[in-house]
């Protein structure tokens, strides 16, 4: 549950986020999308954690909202 509220917290801040460019590089200087993209790719080949790979993919929807977000993925 917590790594669900964590990717939607992450949505939550990129939505209010006054500098979105900014934002999404602190995402990447961290690791955060490859994180996100290897974890799902073992839920979804383990057949579980559909709630989390749900929230995760509305995620990358958010950040893909963006030239840079698309870039990054």
């Amino acid at each position: 549950k917590l790594q669900i509220v964590s990717c939607c917290l992450i949505v939550e801040l990129l939505h209010n986020s006054t500098d979105l460019s900014a934002s999404l590089k602190v995402l990447q200087e961290h690791g955060i999308v490859s994180c996100i993209l290897s974890t799902v790719e073992v839920f979804f080949k383990a057949r579980q954690g559909i709630p989390y790979i749900y929230t995760c993919l509305l995620l990358l929807t958010k950040i893909a909202d963006t030239e840079m977000g698309a870039n990054m993925l």
